[in-house]
């Protein structure tokens, strides 16, 4: 019995082994890399699918320091810590929204059509926000 518990053994420690690079590369391929701003978008950039923002649907842009996100942000769904912060979240001062963010020391909150909100960080975030409000507003 104790040579077939160790063959289970050795097969579940080779799962969670193969398991861990699947993990890191679906977390690259999702990870925020960089933004990009047209006068007819915001984009998430990755190298995954792009996360893209319609101009004409946003209808406030501001800059918000990490504790007026509130007490504790969840994580619902998605990546925290490892290549970002990604994916939803949910805090007791924004409600449910969407983060792709890097930097929790730049944040940037966009709200668009249907009370949808995504939270972003940027480098140069008062560059970031002037670029948006010129592209809403030529």
């Amino acid at each position: 019995m104790t040579g077939k518990l160790a063959t289970d053994a050795a097969k579940a420690y080779t799962f969670l082994i193969g398991l861990v690079p699947i993990i890191f590369v679906v977390a690259v391929f999702f990870a925020p890399m960089n933004y990009a701003i047209t006068s007819s978008e915001v984009m998430v950039k990755r190298l995954g699918p792009n996360i893209v923002v319609p101009i004409g649907d946003i209808y406030d842009v501001q800059s918000l320091k990490r504790k007026e996100l509130g007490l504790l942000p969840l994580r619902v769904f998605g990546v925290g810590g490892f290549c970002g912060s990604y994916g939803y979240f949910w805090s007791s001062r924004l409600g449910l929204f969407k983060a792709y963010i890097t930097n929790t020391r730049t944040l940037i909150l966009i709200k668009y059509s249907d009370n949808k909100k995504i939270l972003l960080s940027s480098g140069k975030p008062q560059e970031f926000l002037d670029t948006v409000a010129h592209a809403r507003n030529p």
